[in-house]
C-alpha cells in the first residue's frame, strides 16, 4: 500500500475551553434581561474535559431564579450553564429558548393536553402561549469551576 494512505491521526483532543455565549433568564420570558451584576461576558474562560464537552456547546450564565427548586440539581442565579445547541428538542432535560428578549431556559410539559414550558420553582407559572419562542438546545450541566461540571 502507499504511504500516502496512511495519514498521521491527529491526537484526541483532551481540554476545551469556552468563551461565555451570553445571558439566559430564568425568569419572566418577556421582561428584558437583568444584566446589571453580569459583566463577566468576556473575562470568563470556561475549561472543560473531553468527556465534559460537547460538540456545538455553548455556555451560558443564569439571572433569575424561576429554575431553583431548593433542590441539589437546581439551576441558580448566577451558575453557568453548558448548553448543546445541537440538541434542541429534548423533553427530559431544561432547555434554552429565545424569546424576543433574549433567552431563558424553562422545561418542556404538558398542561390539560397543551405543550407549555415550566419552571422548576412552583411559584413561577408556566408558559402557555409559545408564539415567537424557539427552540435553542438543551441544557446538559452547570460549570463548578475549571475541569469541574455538574452534570444534569
Amino acid at each position: 500500500m502507499p504511504a500516502s494512505l496512511f495519514l498521521p491521526r491527529s491526537p484526541l483532543q483532551t481540554h476545551y475551553t469556552l468563551q461565555l455565549s451570553g445571558i439566559v433568564q430564568a425568569s419572566i420570558p418577556f421582561a428584558p434581561a437583568d444584566d446589571d451584576d453580569f459583566d463577566l461576558m468576556h473575562s470568563v474562560e470556561i475549561m472543560l474535559r473531553g468527556t465534559q464537552y460537547q460538540p456545538h456547546a455553548r455556555a451560558f450564565q443564569v439571572t433569575g431564579s424561576s429554575m431553583d427548586d431548593g433542590t441539589a440539581r437546581a439551576i441558580r442565579h448566577g451558575d453557568i450553564v453548558l448548553v448543546n445547541s445541537r440538541d434542541a428538542f429534548n423533553t427530559s432535560r431544561p432547555c434554552l429558548f429565545e424569546t424576543p428578549n433574549g433567552y431563558i431556559i424553562k422545561s418542556r410539559s404538558l398542561l390539560r393536553g397543551k405543550h407549555v414550558l415550566v419552571s422548576k420553582n412552583p411559584e413561577v407559572a408556566p408558559i402557555v402561549d409559545m408564539t415567537d419562542i424557539r427552540p435553542c438546545g438543551s441544557v446538559y450541566g452547570v460549570y463548578l469551576g475549571p475541569y469541574r461540571v455538574r452534570l444534569l
